[in-house]
C-alpha cells in the first residue's frame, strides 16, 4: 500500500476511535455515581486529548517525510 493509502486508513481509525469516545462520554455523564464521575473525567481528558496528539503526528510526518532538495 501506499502513503496516501495509509493516511486515508489512519485518519478513518482517528475518526472512528473519536466518535465512540463522545458517545461514551455522552453515556457516563448521565450515569450518576462515583466511578462514571471518575471515568467521565478521564474520558473529557481523553477526547480533548486525541486530536491534539493526531494533529501532533500529522505535522511530525509532514516535517520528517520532506526530501532534502540542494
Amino acid at each position: 500500500m501506499n502513503k496516501k493509502t495509509w493516511k486515508r486508513i489512519t485518519a478513518l481509525a482517528v475518526v472512528i476511535l473519536w466518535g465512540m469516545l463522545l458517545i461514551t462520554t455522552l453515556v457516563t455523564a448521565l450515569i450518576d455515581n462515583e466511578f462514571c464521575n471518575r471515568l467521565f473525567q478521564g474520558l473529557i481528558f481523553a477526547d480533548i486529548v486525541l486530536p491534539v496528539v493526531s494533529y501532533a503526528m500529522l505535522l511530525m510526518y509532514k516535517f520528517f517525510s520532506k526530501k532534502n532538495v540542494q
